[in-house]
């Protein structure tokens, strides 16, 4: 199936269509709904093996139909305002050209301010579809935001705001889709949302099939199993492999190392430690019986002994 493309599209297809058919039946009763938000369908890679733990970077895979496209979609920036000077001037370049979708703007300090408790944290995490950040204070910023961006999967992309071509980048990121190699054996990509149409869906699904394969390492040859869902399905199969634990069978024959047998009597022969074993017991028993002062407790049990010998 590696190898087989047109098998892992038609899972794809197949899988498309039983969560669309699904998610029509639940719509009324998702809480995403309730808010006003549509879904999101996620490609779960998991893995053979564990990603190098010294390589978690962001990994980018830019889709044919972007996730962040058109005026619905809200992008929040953070800025690095140490500089006021610095700060004033790319905050006016960004509210200048709308077309990069931003429509917050927001400045380091106030983040350390005015977001320190995790419901406040949490609050802001709902209000935007996605957050970029000057790659000059990514770090800072990722400690933070706390768990409640990474949960959500909306941790802040690193945008490149120095030179000239500054808008060229917030739009090349809201091409693509994100996702953390995050130390375990499993991988979870956004891929598409539930409002696009089925074919829509299907090709952004297999970009990211075929880029986040090509990216781990090892390649398909690490990749154990694939799996379609949205936040509240399930999760459906559209790709498995064998596992690489070799499987010992066994034929039902002994193959032991056969016994030595007697030359003479042709039967097998004894072992020469159990043969030793017996010289010292019957050894120790001719010694006691002899022995007029032996304890007659000792006796009685080495003659039993020598007697199992026998």
């Amino acid at each position: 199936m590696i190898n087989s493309g047109e098998t892992v599209h038609s899972a794809v297809k197949a899988a498309v269509k039983s969560l669309r058919t699904w998610l029509g039946k639940n719509r009324d009763d998702m809480k995403q709904q309730l808010l006003g938000e549509d879904d999101l369908f996620y490609v779960h890679l998991v893995l053979k093996k564990v990603p190098d733990s010294t390589k978690m970077g962001p990994r980018a895979i830019e889709l044919p139909y972007p996730l962040y496209a058109g005026e619905a979609r809200e992008v929040c920036l953070f800025l690095k305002d140490k500089d006021d000077a610095e700060y004033k001037a790319n905050k006016e370049k960004v509210k200048q050209d709308r077309s990069t979708g931003v429509t917050k703007i927001m400045g380091l300090s106030k983040v350390r301010t005015n977001y320190k408790s995790f419901e406040s944290r949490r609050q802001l995490c709902n209000s935007y579809d996605l957050f970029l950040a000057d790659d000059r204070i990514v770090d800072a910023l990722s400690k933070l935001v706390g768990k409640a961006f990474f949960k959500s999967k909306k941790k802040p992309i690193a945008v490149r705001l120095r030179g000239k071509n500054w808008i060229d980048e917030i739009h090349k990121v809201k091409r693509q889709t994100h996702y953390y190699m995050a130390g375990g054996a499993c991988l979870s990509i956004k891929a598409a949302r539930t409002t696009f149409e089925e074919e829509q869906v299907e090709e952004n699904v297999m970009t990211v099939i075929r880029a986040a394969a090509r990216a781990v390492h090892g390649k398909w040859q690490n990749v154990q199993a694939i799996y379609l869902k949205t936040k509240e399905s399930a999760a459906l199969p559209v790709y498995n492999s064998l596992p690489d634990i070799p499987l010992k069978i066994s034929s039902g024959l002994d193959t032991s190392k056969p016994r030595e047998t007697s030359k003479a009597s042709g039967a097998p022969a004894a072992d020469p430690k159990t043969k030793k074993t017996k010289r010292k017991i019957k050894k120790r028993h001719s010694r006691v019986t002899s022995d007029v002062g032996g304890s007659g407790k000792k006796k009685r049990r080495l003659s039993e002994q020598a007697k199992e010998v026998k």
